[in-house]
């Protein structure tokens, strides 16, 4: 590793957050959808879990034949996992206080982690989930993830309620068994559950496969650093009925994907891991040799992206308020 590019790099960094306000606003405007507004009446709201999934690696991978590969990963680097949870911590409590200030009843918290603990629901060992990037075979291109999430320590992750890396979010039968035995909590406190789980990333990677103008086997990879709250960011839902005789799941999920170009960090090109291919050369469209496969880091500064996580939960929040206050009429 070239250590004159890494402190070049980080002083970069240094720069950017010199010249970035501390808590510089990104718009979110996050809507909500495919719940009704009965999920979202009757009693008091409990949060029992709430969680922040950050995506920290991407893997993009392009093969247009033997000779035709390219792989680039992309690592995030610079955010601590004390950061991260802290953030979970914060996110919980926006929630509560929103609701409290629009005036919507909240079931105090000792007695919604009681009903938990009694509800029979498995919790998350460690309160967090972390995953690597695994070896595997790439057939015409694909981008893969790794990710760390945290619950929030009064509210915490709920195992098997989500799937970060599904495009619903929603961890399929796994996650309607979970909510079945949330509905017994429901139930007893005639509560309407809420259980939010954002998914954070840090950069866009396209990767493409096929033939170039010339009718070459071509493969490329390409990366830009992107802030964004994903659109498989939800809000899990349990709703007592009937007087606590009966409770509906239900789920509410972004309608897209929400970005911003905000700066929060640099690119260290060539500074990240990155496993090999079977090939270590190819000609580009430009008849230059070049590595296929590349590893470049994402040195956040830690400042700018907390302040656009914290943009990002706010905007979420809101949005869960905004649609209770609506089915409750307040």
């Amino acid at each position: 590793m070239d250590m004159r590019r890494v402190w070049a790099a980080v002083a970069a960094a240094l720069a950017l957050a010199a010249a970035q306000p501390a808590a510089a606003q990104a718009n979110f405007p996050v809507k909500l959808s495919g719940f009704s507004g009965q999920n979202l009446r009757g009693g008091p709201v409990a949060v029992p879990s709430y969680q922040i999934t950050f995506f920290t690696q991407q893997q993009g991978t392009a093969s247009g034949g033997v000779l035709a590969k390219s792989r680039l990963t992309t690592t995030l680097t610079g955010i601590s996992a004390e950061t991260m949870r802290g953030l979970a911590d914060e996110a919980y409590a926006d929630l509560v206080t929103q609701l409290t200030a629009a005036g919507v009843p909240v079931v105090p918290e000792a007695e919604t982690r009681a009903a938990l603990a009694a509800s029979g629901a498995d919790l998350t060992p460690g309160n967090a989930e972390v995953t690597r990037i695994g070896a595997g075979i790439t057939i015409g291109a694909g981008v893969k993830k790794a990710y760390a999430a945290y619950g929030a320590e009064r509210a915490p992750m709920i195992k098997g309620l989500h799937a970060p890396g599904n495009p619903t979010g929603f961890a399929g039968m796994g996650a309607l068994a979970v909510q079945g035995r949330l509905g017994t909590m429901a139930r007893s406190q005639q509560s309407i559950l809420v259980m939010p789980s954002l998914v954070i990333d840090f950069a866009r990677t396209d990767a493409a496969a096929g033939r170039d103008f010339m009718g070459r086997e071509s493969a490329s990879v390409s990366n830009k650093l992107q802030f964004g709250l994903m659109g498989v960011s939800m809000a899990a839902l349990s709703t007592s009925m009937n007087n606590g005789r009966a409770s509906t799941p239900g789920m509410m999920r972004m309608t897209k994907d929400l970005t911003t170009p905000a700066p929060f960090g640099t690119l260290a090109t060539g500074e990240g891991a990155v496993r090999a291919l079977s090939v270590t050369s190819v000609t580009n469209p430009y008849y230059i040799e070049q590595d296929t496969a590349r590893g470049d880091a994402v040195i956040a500064d830690p400042a700018a992206w907390t302040a656009l996580v914290r943009d990002a939960y706010r905007a979420f929040n809101a949005a869960v308020v905004l649609e209770i206050r609506k089915a409750q009429g307040r």
